[in-house]
């Protein structure tokens, strides 16, 4: 057996090891709901600023015809994260206090 096979055999072994307990993996699952909450409104943003930099330079729209397609991007991404985009996707229910 070669010598990457047996560091293979030697890092499944180990991972058997882990200890998970059920407060950890609380934890963490509370860590990536509230990561890809973030993620979410990172989007959000982005998508406006990329929706009003591109009319304002590319477009004939101008400043305040972007600035309002801005305002409504945003708005709709407001009310969509308050109206069940804020959910988990995980299945299991998280205690967020």
């Amino acid at each position: 057996m070669g010598a990457f096979s047996a560091a293979l055999l030697e890092d499944f072994a180990l991972s058997k090891d882990i200890n998970t307990n059920p407060g950890d993996l609380a934890v963490h699952a509370g860590s990536y709901h509230h990561f890809m909450l973030g993620l979410k409104w990172v989007a959000i943003v982005l998508a406006a600023m990329i929706a009003v930099l591109t009319l304002w330079f590319c477009t004939p729209t101008g400043f305040f015809g972007a600035l309002i397609t801005g305002v409504v991007i945003l708005a709709v991404g407001i009310f969509a994260m308050n109206h069940g985009l804020a959910h988990s996707s995980e299945g299991e229910t998280v205690d967020h206090a």
